[in-house]
C-alpha cells in the first residue's frame, strides 16, 4: 500500500494489495500525482520507496525532499533511521517495523490492514514533520545546494538499480574453473617450499610456518593479540626476498577473486531480468561518497591481468550494445588549483598541458621536454599524495626513497607552488576554528579530533 500526509497529524493509507479495499479509479490519480513534476514528494529514504514503485511499473518524478538526506547533511555521524531521528528531533517514539512484525515473524501482507495502515501513515506523517523542522536548518547552515544535489540524484540511482547490469555467466564459470586450478597449483607450490601442509587461510598457522618453522626473519612483527603479523603490507615488504611469500600473495589474490567474484556474482543474477541489481547508498560514508553493495560494483578489480578478466564478464546485455566508461580527468588536482588559486596549475590546465610533466618541470627545475619518466612518476605521486595529505614518510614509502629525499621533493613542490602550501595551512586553521571543512557546494566534513592533544590523532584529522 501507499500512504499520503498533507499536514501534521493527518494522513491516509491506500491498500493496493487487496482489491476489496481498493476503490475503483484510485490507481490513475495516484500515478498521475506521482508523475507530476510540479508536486514536491517528501519522504524518508525516498530511493527505497521509488525503487519499489518502479518495480511495479510506477515511475515517481521529482522534485524530491528526502528527510534522511537532510539529516545526513546536518549530522553525518548520527543514525539516520526514521525512528532515531523522530526520537531526537521530535521527541516522538514511532511504531518500529521490528515490533509491528513481531521480530520478523510476519510480513506486512500477513498483518491486519489497520495495523499496516497506522504504521504507514505514521511514517508519512513523521517525514512531513521532519521536513518542516530540518529544511529550515539546511538553509540556515548553507547546505541547500548540497541537499538539492543529493535529492536530484535519487531518480538516477533508482534507474541504475532498476536497470542493473548483465554478466556473461558462461565466461565467468570458465574463469572460475581456471582460478580453481591456479589455486590448487599455487597451494601445492607453497607446501612444497615449506615442507609442511597447513591451513593457508589461517593467519595464525601461516605466521607459525613462516616465522617459527622457516624462520624467515629474526624479529617478526606481531599483532596486538600476540600473533605473527601476516597482513598484506608485511608480506609485500618480504616478497622481494622470499619466493614463497610471492606465492602466498598470489594465492590470496586468486582466492579473493574466486570467493568474492567468480563464485558469488552468478548467484546474484536476478531470475526475472537475468541481470545483477546492486544497491547504491547515499548515506553510508561521512564524506558524501556513494557506496555500493550486493555486490560492490565500485570495487571490481582492474590493476592485475586476472582482475581484468573479472571486468570482462560484465556485458551490455542488449544486442550490439556498448559499455561506456567515463571519468573526470584529474579532478582532485583541478579542485586543488581552484581552491588554492595556484597560477602555475591553473595555467597548465588552461593550456591542456600534461599536468604531471608540468609539475615535474617546476619541482626539478628543468624544461618540460627534459622531464624523465622517473621525474614525472614522482611528480604524479606528489600531486595526488599531497591532495590527500600525504606526509614525507608516506611519500618515501610510496617511492621507495629515504625520508630526507621525500622531504626535499616536497619542499621543492611547495616552493614551486606556494599557494598550495598556503591553502593547506589555511584549511587546517579554519578546521581548528570551526570543527569542519567544506566542499564547493557547502557539504561539511566534521573533524571531531582536529584539536586533539594526541599528536598522532590530530595529524590524522589534518590529513
Amino acid at each position: 500500500g501507499i500512504a499520503f500526509a498533507w499536514e501534521p497529524g493527518k494522513a491516509v493509507y491506500v491498500n493496493l494489495a487487496r482489491k476489496d479495499l481498493f476503490f475503483p479509479g484510485t490507481r490513475e490519480p495516484i500515478l498521475n500525482f506521482l508523475a507530476n513534476s510540479k508536486a514536491v514528494k517528501i519522504g524518508h529514504n525516498l530511493k527505497f520507496d521509488c525503487g519499489v514503485l518502479r518495480w511495479h511499473d510506477c515511475t515517481v518524478t521529482g522534485p524530491f525532499c528526502d528527510t534522511m538526506l537532510a539529516h545526513y547533511l546536518l549530522a553525518p555521524n548520527a543514525r539516520h533511521t526514521l525512528d532515531a531521528i523522530a526520537a531526537h528531533e521530535l521527541n516522538y517514539h514511532t511504531i518500529s517495523y521490528h515490533d509491528l512484525t513481531e521480530k520478523g515473524k510476519y510480513n506486512l501482507l500477513e498483518l491486519p490492514v489497520e495495523d499496516v495502515g497506522r504504521y504507514c501513515c505514521e511514517d508519512t506523517d513523521i517525514a512531513l514533520q521532519l521536513a518542516d523542522k530540518l529544511i529550515p536548518e539546511i538553509e540556515q547552515e548553507d547546505l541547500k545546494q548540497a541537499f538539492e544535489l543529493e535529492c536530484q540524484l535519487i531518480p538516477i540511482l533508482v534507474g541504475m538499480e532498476y536497470l542493473g547490469i548483465a554478466i556473461d555467466k558462461a565466461k565467468l564459470e570458465a574463469f572460475s574453473r581456471q582460478l580453481e586450478q591456479a589455486i590448487i597449483e599455487t597451494r601445492e607450490a607453497i607446501f612444497s617450499q615449506c615442507g609442511v601442509t597447513f591451513n593457508l587461510d589461517s593467519p595464525k598457522q601461516l605466521g607459525e610456518v613462516l616465522f617459527e618453522h622457516l624462520k624467515l626473519v629474526d624479529k617478526p612483527k606481531r599483532t596486538p593479540s600476540g600473533q605473527y603479523a601476516t597482513n598484506e603490507r608485511i608480506l609485500t615488504q618480504l616478497a622481494p626476498k622470499f619466493p614463497i611469500i610471492q606465492d602466498i600473495l598470489i594465492y590470496r589474490q586468486l582466492t579473493k577473486l574466486q570467493n568474492t567474484y567468480a563464485l558469488k556474482l552468478p548467484k546474484m543474477v536476478s531470475s526475472r531480468t537475468n541481470r545483477i541489481h546492486a544497491s547504491f547508498n547515499q548515506i553510508s560514508t561521512i564524506t558524501g561518497r556513494i557506496s555500493c553493495d550486493n555486490p560492490n560494483l565500485q570495487n571490481i578489480p582492474i590493476r592485475t591481468p586476472l582482475g581484468e578478466e573479472i571486468r570482462k564478464v560484465f556485458i551490455p546485455g542488449i544486442e550490439n550494445g556498448k559499455l561506456l566508461s567515463a571519468d573526470y580527468s584529474q579532478i582532485e588536482l583541478r579542485i586543488m588549483a581552484h581552491f588554492s588559486n595556484s597560477q602555475p596549475l591553473l595555467e597548465a590546465f588552461a593550456h591542456g598541458e600534461d599536468i604531471h610533466r608540468s609539475t615535474a618541470a617546476h619541482v626539478f627545475g628543468v624544461k618540460a621536454e627534459d622531464v624523465t619518466d622517473e621525474m614525472r612518476s614522482r611528480a604524479k605521486m606528489v600531486n595526488y599524495g599531497l591532495a590527500y595529505g600525504m606526509s614525507a614518510y608516506g611519500l618515501a614509502q610510496r617511492l621507495n626513497i629515504s625520508n630526507a629525499e621525500a622531504k626535499e621533493i616536497m619542499d621543492r613542490y611547495f616552493s614551486a607552488f606556494p599557494e598550495i602550501r598556503s591553502f593547506m595551512d589555511r584549511t587546517i586553521e579554519e578546521a581548528r576554528q570551526h570543527g569542519y571543512v567544506k566542499t564547493l557546494l557547502g557539504r561539511r566534513r566534521y573533524l571531531e579530533n582536529i584539536n586533539s592533544k594526541n599528536r598522532n590523532v590530530r595529524e590524522a584529522e589534518e590529513r
